[in-house]
């Protein structure tokens, strides 16, 4: 892991670099061979700081991204930081949890 993350929170690439997040506002752009940071996204949604990004994916030239502990995946555009999309998925939390109400995965 680069001395510059804090943690290894999520992990994806666009088929020429490795995008990897450590919690923090920061997405950092890898090389895949090397894993030195080439450099860093800072994620903003209208110019505020979004900070816990976890998991991640990328399609379409895009970043997605989910935002703990909130029930959001973000849209983030990796050529700017910004983010252009959210997505709230609070009613697929809702319905997981009352369908997996006994199991230990699901809290609440």
């Amino acid at each position: 892991m680069p001395t510059q993350m804090i943690e290894g929170w999520g992990l994806t690439h666009d088929n020429t670099n490795l995008y990897a997040s450590d919690g923090t506002e920061y997405i950092y752009v890898l090389d895949p061979k090397t894993f030195t940071v080439k450099r860093e996204i800072e994620v903003k949604d209208n110019g505020v700081n979004v900070e816990f990004i976890n998991e991640l994916e990328y399609a379409n030239g895009y970043i997605y991204a989910n935002v703990l502990p909130h029930s959001i995946i973000i849209k983030i555009d990796p050529s700017t930081g910004e983010v252009v999309s959210k997505y709230d998925i609070s009613p697929l939390r809702k319905k997981m949890l009352k369908k997996f109400h006994n199991s230990f995965f699901w809290d609440e």
